[in-house]
Parts: C-alpha cells; sequence; structure tokens
C-alpha cells in the first residue's frame, strides 16, 4: 500500500510519467472500509488529496477508483472491492501530456491515474500537473508564433546574449523569406513603372492577408488545443473557412472598392485591387487552415505555421496573385 515508487524511471519529455504525481493513495480491493479508514489516518497527514483513493489487486493492477465520500457512506464490514467504481479512466505513462489534460478537462476530473503496461499504478496525473502543463505549452505556443526558439528561463532571468540568441535564426530565416518577396517586387518592376499607383495597395494587401492567415491558424490551433478539431475534420473546417473567407472578403472588398476611388484612382485600378483583396483572403484563410492541419499530420508543433512565418507566405502569394491581375484587366 505505498504511495512512492521504489526507483525513479526516467520518463520521455513531455509524458505523463514525466510530471506525474507519486503521492497517492492506494487501496486493495480485499480490504474492508474500516482497513482503508486506519490506513488513511496512517497516510492522510503526509498527502495533500485523500479524496480519491485508488484500488489495487495483489498484483499491484489498477482495477477501480473510489471516493472517501462512499466509504464514509458505506457499512464499516464492506469490501472495498464492492463498493468501488470499477470503470476507471487512466493514462499509460508514456501518453502525451496534452492527450490527458484534453480528458481532464472533458471528464472534469480532479485527477487521473497513471498505469504501466502491465496496467500497474504508477502514479496520478492531478489537475494541478495540468494546469502546470498547460501553461508550458501555452508559453512555447506563443513563442513559435512570435518566431522565437524556447527558453527554459525566465526572462528577467536571461542575459541579453541569451535572449538574442534564441530569436537571430527566426529573425534570419524570416528575412531570407522577405527577400523572396522583394525580388518579386523587382520582376514586376516594369508594371509599377507604367502605373506607379499600384504600389500604394500593396501593403494593404499584405497585410490584410497575413492578419486574416494568422486568424485562421489561431482559431483552428486552439481548437486542436482543446481537442475540438481532429485531423479528420480537415475539409469541414476548410469549407467553413471558405465560407468565412467569402463574407469577409465581401465586406472588405466593397469598402476597398470606395477607398480606391475616394484616392482618384481609375475604377480599374479599383476593380483590380478589390479582385485581389478577395482572392488574397480567400487564399490567406484557406492556406492558413490547411498548413496546420499539415503540421498536425507530420507531428510539427501547429503553432510553427502561425504568424510570422505564415504572413510571409501569404506576403509572396498576394504580390503574384496581385501584379498577375493588374497584368490581365490593366493590360500593363
Amino acid at each position: 500500500m505505498t504511495c512512492e515508487l521504489v526507483e525513479t524511471i526516467e520518463y520521455p519529455e513531455h509524458s505523463a510519467g514525466s510530471v506525474m504525481s507519486e503521492e497517492y493513495v492506494e487501496l486493495y480491493s480485499n480490504m474492508t472500509v474500516d482497513d482503508a479508514f486506519t490506513y488513511l489516518q496512517q497516510i492522510g497527514s503526509n498527502l495533500e488529496n485523500i479524496y480519491t483513493c485508488y484500488v489495487v489487486n495483489s498484483g499491484q493492477r489498477l482495477i477501480g477508483i473510489v471516493s472517501v465520500r462512499t466509504l464514509l457512506l458505506a457499512d464499516q464490514s464492506s469490501l472495498v472491492a464492492d463498493i468501488m467504481e470499477p470503470n476507471v479512466v487512466s493514462a499509460h505513462e508514456l501518453d502525451d501530456q496534452e492527450d490527458i489534460m484534453s480528458d481532464i478537462r472533458k471528464y472534469g476530473f480532479l485527477s487521473i491515474p497513471v498505469v504501466d503496461d502491465d496496467r500497474r499504478l504508477v502514479g496520478v496525473f492531478t489537475f494541478d500537473d495540468a494546469i502546470a502543463v498547460q501553461d508550458d505549452e501555452a508559453t512555447e505556443d506563443f513563442e513559435k508564433m512570435a518566431a522565437i526558439s524556447h527558453s527554459e528561463m525566465p526572462y528577467l532571468g536571461s542575459g541579453v546574449f541569451e535572449l538574442a540568441k534564441h530569436r537571430i535564426p527566426w529573425l534570419f530565416l524570416l528575412m531570407i523569406f522577405a527577400s523572396f518577396t522583394a525580388l518579386l517586387v523587382e520582376l514586376y518592376e516594369d508594371s509599377l513603372a507604367v502605373l506607379p499607383a499600384l504600389v500604394a495597395f500593396v501593403p494593404v494587401l499584405m497585410n490584410t492577408g497575413g492578419n486574416a492567415g494568422t486568424q485562421s491558424s489561431t482559431m483552428i490551433i486552439r481548437g486542436m488545443a482543446l481537442g475540438e478539431i481532429e485531423l479528420a475534420d480537415t475539409f469541414r473546417v476548410l469549407g467553413k473557412e471558405m465560407v468565412v473567407s467569402l463574407i469577409c472578403g465581401a465586406f472588405l472588398v466593397i469598402t476597398t472598392y470606395i477607398s480606391v476611388l475616394f484616392f482618384g484612382e481609375g475604377h480599374m485600378l479599383a476593380v483590380t485591387v478589390c479582385l485581389a483583396m478577395m482572392a488574397t483572403i480567400i487564399m490567406s484563410n484557406l492556406i492558413g487552415g490547411l498548413l496546420t492541419f499539415i503540421a498536425k499530420a507530420v507531428k510539427i508543433d501547429p503553432a510553427v505555421m502561425a504568424a510570422p512565418l505564415l504572413t510571409n507566405i501569404i506576403d509572396a502569394l498576394c504580390l503574384v496573385v496581385y501584379f498577375t491581375l493588374a497584368q490581365i484587366i490593366l493590360g500593363i
């Protein structure tokens, strides 16, 4: 009836075993309720949580769960095996922490028992563990979405060179992507020379596309993190994003058309910018969603696909669409 492991096992990072608590109440199925209370009085002062007790057989295999409330209401001579709940939701010691967090949210548990390959009880994943994991995961996601390498050190505890080290690789990579965007602008230099007004709307289109893609990917990443969206929902989600982009695009096309005319530009340029705006929003929403699902499918954190990496990809595609439409519609 011990609640501590004899030896410490080195578990993989982000697995249930790496963060589980080894303090829990373990009762044998052949104990009486009176025996259980005697045992609880002996060990209770050393444990934070004694409200949930895990029932094991003689081989230490988890077979049930019983609450202290159930013990209090039961006859003192009753066997623990007769009053326990045999249908136990458990986690394997190598399960991913995020999967267990999803189960805790789904079932509203305060803790989930952790077992090994032989279903022997080895620990408990508590709500407090889930909160700590959630904080760590959120921090990593924020860092990835901001294109910063993960650091275990707090901000004020890190030196300036340490902070710079985590930012330089991503800044260099994003600079390379931005260089491709600059090359695209140079490719369409002749079109810009014929109609310089084209360049005035490039920032509008690029910023709108980047924002739309970020909105799409962020919502889908959040849904994945909460267990609301799975890989099987890919086409359903992309279909919904298509409709959302059409609604958002319709509103922005109207305001864009009025804005272009307000600045004194011609009707045909306004049409060109509006078509590019609609195409950019549709493209951005679909790419933002699709890249997130691709990342999930190949076991990459979907947060990597969020801004600013996604923004650079969309910027390049936006320019190609915009200048191609300008050449077709305006004949330049």
